[in-house]
């Protein structure tokens, strides 16, 4: 068995802290790696109560829950209902300036190859876009600290909140992540080959951003033949269709896009958002 020879990668201590968000953001906090204020709740009553010791929060249940799901934005003396007594982590909300996001990969022998940070674009909870390369803000440094308390050997997605200039954690992905699926497109090597080279013990190299490159997801909607061909239109796309059953706001594929330019890169990033989503302009 892999893991009673100890060759599970990653290992099972970074995918345990992963069952519930209360073990993560106390295994973050107790390291020294920023995270915003929280407390933990064992149930609702004591959520809504902790809650107000901000003057505004984000309630997670700590079990379950991904993409916005199971979390509630909340001001103080609101008394919202939360479903189901259960443990809770309670945040202070952090009035960020943007989001952003960095894709690490880490060998067995413990060297660290970092992908150009992306700026992240959240609708709801859920990644809409991304684009890289984005300013560091102390994203490395913070990646380093927790690969390597954690041995973590594989690809590791970790999400911030940028605020003046400085970032915090807000979640880690330990495996590879939505916001580097634009590796495929713009860089020396994507996210995906860099996690099996670090898993089987291969040669890794040094990732290379060869354009500027960025990610659209398709929440919700089918991606049929006229979809695809509206978005085909826009020079640099390419187009991964998962092939999932529609439901409101799954992520049923994603656009890659390619450009010479961070501007142009936006433009048609938001080209493209136009032709996904036309109800929403």
């Amino acid at each position: 068995m892999p893991r009673k020879i100890g060759k599970l990668f990653p290992n099972k201590k970074s995918l345990d802290l992963k069952l519930e968000r209360h073990l993560e953001k106390l295994y973050l906090r107790v390291y020294g790696i920023p995270v915003t204020d929280f407390y933990i709740a064992e149930d609702s009553r004591s959520a809504l109560q902790l809650s107000d010791s901000f003057e505004e929060s984000i309630i997670k249940t700590s079990k379950g829950g991904y993409d916005g799901k199971g979390q509630f934005r909340k001001k103080k003396g609101e008394n919202p209902h939360l479903a189901g007594d259960q443990t809770y982590v309670v945040e202070k909300f952090v009035p960020f300036d943007f989001e952003a996001s960095i894709i690490a990969a880490r060998t067995r022998e413990g060297k660290i190859y970092y992908n150009q940070p992306s700026y992240n674009f959240n609708d709801h909870g859920v990644l809409l876009y991304n684009y890289a390369p984005s300013d560091d803000y102390g994203m490395r440094e913070k990646a380093s600290m927790l690969l390597d308390r954690l041995n973590y050997v594989g690809v590791m997605g970790i999400e911030f909140f940028i605020k003046d200039g400085t970032s915090m954690v807000n979640e880690y992905a330990p495996r590879v992540h939505n916001s580097g699926h634009h590796t495929l497109s713009g860089s020396s090597i994507s996210q995906f080959e860099q996690h099996i080279r670090c898993v089987l013990g291969l040669p890794m190299q040094e990732p290379r951003l060869l354009s500027h490159s960025g990610m659209i997801n398709i929440l919700g909607r089918e991606v049929d033949e006229d979809l695809e061909r509206r978005i085909l239109y826009v020079p640099g796309t390419l187009i991964y269709n998962y092939g999932k059953t529609p439901s409101p706001r799954r992520k049923l594929g994603h656009v890659n896009v390619t450009a010479s330019s961070s501007e142009e890169l936006l433009e048609k990033i938001l080209e493209l958002k136009r032709i996904i989503y036309p109800q929403h302009e």
